[in-house]
């Protein structure tokens, strides 16, 4: 349950109650599935860690992180790394707090590039969620021109 892009585009966020619906309606349907939940950075950290709560007691066998959505906007920075750790600050911090709940395992995802990637072990990722081919492409392309 995730990829909430799309949804955020069109200003439509979900709810904890929404999603402990969707995972309990999915674990009912198909009690074998192994399931990986999104949870939304728009939540407060409080909220976040009350929605892992909730959903290691459903028996989600993943969770994965967000950060800054593709649908915020970001200020430009002069340096890419700073741009970079701007895009993945987020997901970061939220991996480091969840890791230390005993959560399910962490897949840490929004804006992890070969760079950040071994930051996002650090704080706690059991896995890592990268951009689709295409929007690596865009970045890198980017990249290219602030250089």
């Amino acid at each position: 349950i995730g990829n909430y892009d799309i949804f955020y585009n069109d200003k439509y966020k979900f709810s904890t109650n929404r999603i402990i619906t969707l995972t309990e309606e999915i674990k009912a349907l198909f009690p074998n599935i192994k399931l990986c939940v999104t949870i939304p950075h728009h939540l407060t950290i409080k909220e976040q860690i009350n929605l892992t709560y909730k959903l290691t007691d459903l028996n989600v066998d993943l969770l994965q992180t967000e950060g800054i959505t593709s649908y915020q906007e970001l200020p430009q920075h002069q340096f890419i790394l700073s741009s970079m750790l701007n895009k993945v600050s987020a997901t970061l911090s939220t991996t480091y707090v969840l890791s230390q709940l005993g959560s399910p395992p962490i897949i840490t995802a929004s804006g992890i590039t070969h760079t950040s990637a071994s930051l996002a072990v650090q704080y706690g990722a059991a896995g890592i969620g990268v951009s689709s081919r295409k929007e690596y492409n865009e970045e890198c392309t980017k990249q290219e021109k602030t250089e």
